[in-house]
């Protein structure tokens, strides 16, 4: 995209953001046809299909760098936030840079650069097709299992040791065998995989610095963060019952344990005080 269309585009995008994003200014359904076909004509008329990508992380350079024409390691890391849905430390973002021979001034087609190729890679790891892994060999092996998994961190692949990849595959065939999984599975497989995802996004939650570990000072402000009344006590409470190897904290495999346990989903669970605390499984509630 040449400088023209760069300004244009970025004309475009202030133009749109002086608009309410709860489409309030549009009175009636009429109306806000009218405005989607007005922003899909802008849209169109700026652009081919192809560079639509590009003209929205040219748009969210500007407006992160605040016009400037460079950008700096801290408003790469806000970036990543906003764009790939996860935090990555100084670090991280220094090597990813060097790896990329990009200097700590990172200019537009950098940013494009970096930021193109990694929404392509986190398309791949947000998605696993299991049918499209087994070479047409009709069966999932321990190792095809895990090098799907492994890369992949929305579905905790950092967290799918040879342990886990052998308790799933048992799962799937009902503990008679651990060591493959044929292709008629593959659809409990992918159920098993999906379920596991829901339970990392609920992780996380308790998990803020991402270190893979909850200790009671964790839980207890991310349960304040949520406007639960709890004590610190009863924060303790769920550390001991949850923490099933008991290292002192909750890391994902205790997390994904007690999501299994029935205890956690038993309606008549009595509470962790007479005060009327929840119950511990409305603590670790996730829908499936």
């Amino acid at each position: 995209m040449g400088a023209a269309a760069g300004v244009e585009a970025r004309a475009a995008v202030t133009a749109e953001l002086s608009y309410p994003v709860d489409a309030s200014d549009c009175a009636d359904k009429e109306a806000a046809v009218a405005e989607v076909k007005r922003m899909r004509q802008v849209l169109h008329g700026m652009t081919d299909a192809s560079g639509v990508e590009t003209l929205g992380l040219d748009g969210v350079f500007h407006l992160i760098s605040d016009g400037a024409q460079t950008m700096n390691v801290d408003q790469m890391l806000e970036a990543h936030k906003q764009l790939i849905g996860e935090e990555i430390t100084q670090a991280d973002m220094e090597a990813l840079l060097k790896s990329l021979d990009i200097s700590h001034h990172i200019t537009v087609p950098d940013f494009i650069n970096v930021f193109g190729m990694l929404k392509t890679d986190v398309k791949k790891r947000k998605s696993i097709e299991l049918a499209e892994l087994d070479g047409g060999g009709g069966k999932l092996t321990r190792d095809d299992l895990k090098a799907a998994v492994a890369p992949r961190m929305t579905f905790a692949g950092q967290f799918f040791d040879d342990d886990a990849v052998k308790e799933m595959i048992n799962r799937v065939n009902g503990g008679k065998n651990d060591e493959f999984i044929a292709a008629e599975d593959y659809d409990k497989a992918q159920t098993l995989l999906t379920r596991r995802k829901k339970i990392y996004e609920a992780f996380k939650v308790w998990d803020k610095n991402g270190d893979g570990e909850v200790d009671a000072r964790d839980l207890y402000n991310s349960l304040k963060a949520q406007g639960d009344s709890v004590t610190m006590e009863e924060v303790q409470e769920i550390i001991d019952e949850t923490d099933f190897d008991k290292d002192g904290v909750i890391n994902f495999g205790d997390f994904n344990r007690a999501m299994d346990r029935p205890s956690f989903t038993a309606a008549d669970r009595p509470s962790f005080s007479e005060e009327g605390a929840p119950h511990l499984n409305e603590r670790l509630s996730i829908s499936t």
